[in-house]
């Protein structure tokens, strides 16, 4: 949770006070956008196997389609 709130002022901080080029704001919010994308395929990919927890689920299965052919942890990546 303390992550999300992090996200959300980096995305609704007033830009007015800081000195920030349009290129860089534009290439930070490519790179949010491009890393929720990410985070949210790698979800997609991961499927029923997908836990909160750090302990694999008893069924699950290590997946290596979708993103999870390139990185081992690509919602880690997309952070």
């Amino acid at each position: 949770s303390v992550q999300a709130v992090l996200i959300l002022l980096i995305v609704f901080y007033d830009l007015n006070n800081t000195k920030v080029t349009h290129l860089e704001m534009l290439a930070s919010y490519f790179l949010l956008i491009m890393g929720f994308i990410g985070f949210i395929i790698s979800a997609i990919n991961l499927g029923k196997s997908l836990t909160a927890l750090p302990d694999p689920k008893k069924n699950g299965e290590l997946n290596t389609e979708g993103l999870y052919k390139f990185a081992r942890h690509p919602m880690y990546s997309s952070v």
